[in-house]
């Protein structure tokens, strides 16, 4: 956009801002700037910028007049400069609640991450549909959580039971101990082996399929040398999905045969198969929404709208007479 051209929209801008105008009114203010232009390519001019701010959504059209769309969400006594730059500053803030991904958070402290988006959702308040979502999300996510963590203490009491206290988180000194991984890598093993399934109604279900020959292909024993007191041990090592679970050649038979045993379980699979219908419903009905919402949100604010409501950031300042 050249010099000319940014000092008339500009002009546009402001008259829109201070109160609402007619077309004609507009092409008046673009005479006393291009003296030189007919009064047709005027027209056309204003007309053009109309309909590029009103597809934004920065201007709307009230009877035979438009008007500066978000000039009713400033308060008293707040300055729209100032509430515009604050919202941009929440942009990063908007994206991490709405989980898309944004490289503006490697510049905020993880205390200035926490008081942003906390001021971030006030804003959001004042938006019903999009807090909506937010909650409803929420609300799925920390279902299939407790699914989860229902999940890992029921096996790891399991665990615990069958091995007794040679079950550890993880110790490089140990020549004989079994894994709490291994409950988190059952776990990851159920999961992937569940799948949607759609009937003729559309309805989802969940099918839980297992290879045992496979499964059996996904434990593997190596030698390791351990360093203890200054002095080299060999042991032997089971490791399942590339993650150690076992140290001691005698335990990885009984190791083996758990896993086998709680990957066939019913209610294993059956806690896994509801934290997966929760978290598909989660994503795929409120995230994804969610996240198109911020989206356009963000368009709006990098537009000049600032967000709706105040929140415990938000500037004070008075506009100057």
């Amino acid at each position: 956009m050249d010099g000319k051209c940014q000092k008339v929209t500009r002009a546009l801008v402001d008259a829109l801002r201070e109160r609402c105008c007619s077309k004609e009114e507009l092409i008046s203010i673009l005479e006393s700037l291009l003296p030189n232009r007919s009064k047709e390519a005027l027209r056309k001019r204003v007309e053009r910028f109309l309909s590029k701010f009103e597809e934004l959504g920065l201007v709307e059209k009230r009877g035979d007049k438009y008007c500066w769309y978000f000039y009713p969400h400033l308060g008293a006594g707040e300055d729209l400069h100032a509430k515009v730059e604050h919202s941009k500053k929440l942009i990063p803030a908007l994206l991490m609640i709405a989980e898309i991904g944004s490289p503006e958070f490697s510049h905020i402290s993880s205390r200035g991450e926490e008081l942003n988006i906390a001021a971030a959702e006030e804003h959001l308040y004042h938006y019903p549909k999009i807090w909506q979502l937010l909650e409803d999300y929420r609300k799925l996510k920390e279902r299939a959580d407790e699914c989860d963590r229902r999940f890992n203490e029921k096996v790891l009491n399991s665990l615990r039971e069958e091995f007794g206290d040679k079950v550890h988180k993880y110790s490089p000194e140990l020549q004989r101990f079994v894994s709490e991984s291994v409950v988190f890598e059952i776990y990851h093993y159920i999961n992937n082996r569940i799948h949607p399934i759609s009937d003729a109604e559309g309805k989802i279900n969940w099918e839980y399929k297992v290879d045992l020959a496979e499964l059996g292909r996904s434990f593997e024993s190596k030698e390791a040398t351990l360093h203890i007191k200054g002095e080299e041990v060999k042991v032997k090592e089971l490791w399942f999905r590339g993650t150690l679970v076992a140290r001691g050649e005698e335990l990885h038979e009984k190791v083996k045969e758990f896993v086998k045993r709680e990957v066939m379980k019913q209610s294993n699979i059956e806690e896994v198969k509801r934290s997966r219908a929760l978290r598909y419903e989660a994503y795929n009905k409120k995230l994804f929404k969610l996240q198109d919402e911020i989206r356009i949100l963000r368009h709006k604010i990098e537009c000049g709208e600032p967000l709706r409501g105040r929140c415990s950031l938000c500037p004070e300042i008075e506009v100057k007479k």
